[in-house]
C-alpha cells in the first residue's frame, strides 16, 4: 500500500467526525471545550481558574483571561525544568520551539492529546485535498512544519525540543507513510 493510501485510510474516521462537527459547529466546539477543560480541572493551571465549576464558554470566558505567551513564559519554563502538572493534567511530551520573528524563540509545549488534535486536523484537510485534487496522490509533495536546521536539544528537565520528524506530528503508526510522500527528505533540513 502506498504512502497516500495508508495516509487517506488514516484519514476516513477524523474525516468522518469532522464532517459530522460541521452539522452543528457550536455544539462541536462546546464539546471539545468541556472536554478539555474536563481533563485539564485538576492541573495548577484548572485549578487556579475553577474548571471544576466551568459549564458553559461563557463560564469559561469570565474564568479564563485573555493572554499573551509572555503570560505563560513562568508557567512553560517551569514545565520545561520538568514539573508536571502546571498548564495540562497530561505530560508534556515535548516542546517546540518557535522561530522567534517578533520578540525571540518561544517554547510551545505538546501532549499527546495535543498531537493527537493536530493530526486529527491535517488528516481531514489531506483527505478533502486527495479527494479534490485526486492527481496529487500520484506525486511526492514537500511539507516543513518544524522550525528548519534547529539540532535536536532537550531541556532542563529532560523534556525533548523537537520532534524527530515531521512526520512525528501525524503519530508514529504514519511516520514511513508520511516520509514516503515527501519529495525532500527531511535529512536535508541539517545540511
Amino acid at each position: 500500500m502506498s504512502g497516500w493510501s495508508l495516509l487517506l485510510q488514516a484519514a476516513d474516521e477524523p474525516l468522518t467526525a469532522f464532517e459530522s462537527a460541521l452539522n452543528d459547529p457550536q455544539a462541536a466546539q462546546h464539546a471539545l471545550l468541556m472536554q478539555i477543560i474536563g481533563t485539564n480541572a485538576a492541573c495548577e493551571f484548572g485549578r487556579a481558574h475553577g474548571f471544576a465549576g466551568v459549564q458553559t464558554i461563557a463560564d469559561y470566558r469570565m474564568a479564563v483571561p485573555m493572554r499573551t505567551h509572555a503570560g505563560f513564559e513562568r508557567q512553560i519554563s517551569r514545565m520545561a525544568d520538568g514539573e508536571a502538572g502546571v498548564l495540562t493534567s497530561s505530560p508534556v511530551i515535548a516542546f517546540e520551539e518557535t522561530g522567534g520573528t517578533s520578540s525571540g524563540a518561544k517554547l510551545i509545549p505538546y501532549t499527546v492529546e495535543s498531537l493527537a488534535s493536530f493530526r486529527n486536523a491535517v488528516l481531514p484537510w489531506l483527505a478533502d485535498l486527495a479527494r479534490r485534487r485526486p492527481g496529487i496522490c500520484a506525486g511526492k509533495t514537500y511539507v516543513s512544519i518544524s522550525p528548519a536546521t534547529r539540532a535536536p536539544r532537550v531541556t532542563a528537565g529532560g523534556i525533548p525540543s523537537g520532534l524527530a520528524t515531521e512526520a512525528a506530528y501525524l503519530g508514529d503508526d504514519l511516520v514511513g507513510a508520511f516520509l514516503s510522500i515527501l519529495v525532500v527528505p527531511p535529512e536535508i533540513a541539517t545540511i
